[in-house]
């Protein structure tokens, strides 16, 4: 999820080579992800 701070909007994504690398990192230190979550704090990009 990606949680605008300044709207309070939340959105939600997907990205395939996020969940691989949560994958790979579990792995690596011999666990099984049993359930995770990741939130992103944004604010929109100020333009000129």
């Amino acid at each position: 999820h990606m949680v605008c701070l300044t709207t309070g909007r939340v959105t939600e994504f997907y990205d395939e080579r996020i969940e691989q690398i949560q994958r790979e990192i579990a792995d690596k230190h011999d666990y099984d992800i049993e359930e995770h979550s990741l939130v992103l704090y944004v604010r929109p990009k100020k333009k000129p």
